[in-house]
């Protein structure tokens, strides 16, 4: 497994003269870490951007003393910020008293391991830090009174087991990749059932995601189809599963062949039903939109985005071109999204789903369309090298919220430390 962190802080930095944050372009970088650009706005004269700082990724268990080392400058740099002072291309202009930051954690790991992190998502692994006020000791504490401590995701891993149990009887044994994966989906259909009662939508889409995966469902449904197929009395399909198939796969995506399309469309309605048996009697009702009350798009001002229905994003992931058909009857928005995903280099409508491409919900949500060709995370293409095991890329985007510059550290190696278990 691999982890890095974001520390997005409330430093304000205003653009010098003439110039332009990027989110993708460094202001400055130093070894393992850098400080980028984060929430950037337009000002009359120019803009401004919260300052956040960033470090690449490390191995939870060989790199323990890199990680202090990077997460020791990082407190330096941070605790000795002035007014005035440039960085990169931005003046700072506001300036807290004491520096505290909104943590993220990126980690990368694999599917069956998905499980042991709801065992222990409601750990009080940073008891003793200080934290944000009213802000919960746990990976998913944000804050106590969010009832996001972890309970959400272990919710999502009992209709996992549910669903899997319908098919497998009581022993899951030998499941625990599929598991993982219904657990992220779910998760997503859970924080969209809860959604419903809000009244406005969300700032951004990325904040429907209790654990947010920065990996293509779609990627992600192919490791475990096999397993799916067999659990959904499927007859299987021996080609698809070999590692010569799946590099022809990956790296033409070219359209599903003809003859497969009606069998395709059976096999994906078949995994969406199953997956309502456990959902439906908890209120959740795939007709709705993913986005009940859809998301703001930072690059559309006063636009807001619903998204696909939540059968149509479940039956994309099992055969894409099924969900879009079905999800352009419905979008008013369609052709114009069509008309982004031409520009869209990676994107291919048959080998991603509906929420991961960018234009229709996130830039960074579900990113990942070549199943982690990622060098910092130092993973592979699982089809290219099938010793390599399969790392998806998730954010732990709910990590308390409020800490002191000085704790910065501590919390780095609390979250190393508890994830170190995930991958013994």
């Amino acid at each position: 497994m691999a982890i890095g962190f974001e520390f997005q802080t409330a430093v304000e930095l205003t653009a010098q003269e003439g110039e332009k944050f990027v989110r993708t372009v460094p202001l400055q970088s130093a070894g393992k870490w850098s400080m980028v650009p984060d929430e950037i706005v337009a000002t009359d004269d120019g803009q401004k951007c919260d300052l956040e700082y960033i470090t690449e990724p490390f191995d939870e268990h060989t790199q323990t003393n890199q990680l202090a080392g990077c997460m020791g400058n990082i407190r330096a740099h941070a605790s000795n910020l002035k007014m005035g002072q440039q960085i990169g291309i931005g003046t700072v202009t506001q300036l807290p008293k004491v520096v505290s930051a909104a943590p993220q954690a990126t980690i990368g790991i694999p599917l069956d391991r998905l499980p042991l992190l709801a065992k222990i998502s409601q750990d009080e692994v940073f008891k003793g830090l200080k934290l944000g006020v009213g802000a919960f000791p746990t990976l998913f504490g944000m804050t106590a009174e969010s009832a996001k401590t972890g309970g959400d995701l272990l919710t999502a891993q009992h209709f996992a087991r549910q669903a899997i149990g319908l098919l497998a009887g009581s022993d899951g044994t030998g499941h625990e990749d599929v598991e993982g994966f219904l657990m992220l989906v779910i998760g997503y259909l859970l924080g969209s059932k809860g959604l419903e009662s809000d009244t406005k939508q969300l700032e951004y889409a990325k904040l429907l995601a209790p654990l947010m995966s920065r990996t293509n469902f779609r990627a992600m449904y192919l490791l475990v189809e096999a397993k799916v197929d067999k659990l959904l009395g499927n007859a299987a399909r021996p080609s698809y599963y070999t590692a010569e198939h799946m590099r022809d796969y990956w790296c033409t995506a070219g359209p599903v062949r003809p003859s497969d399309k009606d069998d395709l469309t059976g096999r994906a309605e078949a995994f969406a039903t199953w997956l309502s048996k456990v959902l439906t009697p908890e209120g959740i009702d795939l007709a709705k939109p993913v986005f009940p009350h859809g998301y703001a798009t930072p690059d559309m001002p006063g636009s807001v985005r619903k998204g696909p229905s939540r059968q149509a994003w479940l039956l994309s992931i099992a055969y894409p071109e099924l969900g879009l058909g079905i999800d352009r009857q419905h979008d008013p928005d369609r052709a114009g999204y069509e008309a982004v995903l031409k520009d869209l280099k990676d994107f291919k409508p048959e080998r991603t789903d509906l929420l991961s491409p960018a234009p229709y919900a996130s830039t960074s949500l579900g990113l990942r369309t070549k199943a982690l060709e990622n060098k910092s995370f130092q993973v592979s293409n699982p089809f290219e090298n099938t010793q390599e095991p399969f790392r998806v890329i998730l954010e732990l985007r709910r990590l308390p919220k409020g800490t002191p510059v000085d704790e910065w550290p501590k919390y780095a190696n609390a979250v190393r430390e508890a994830l170190a278990h995930l991958t013994k």
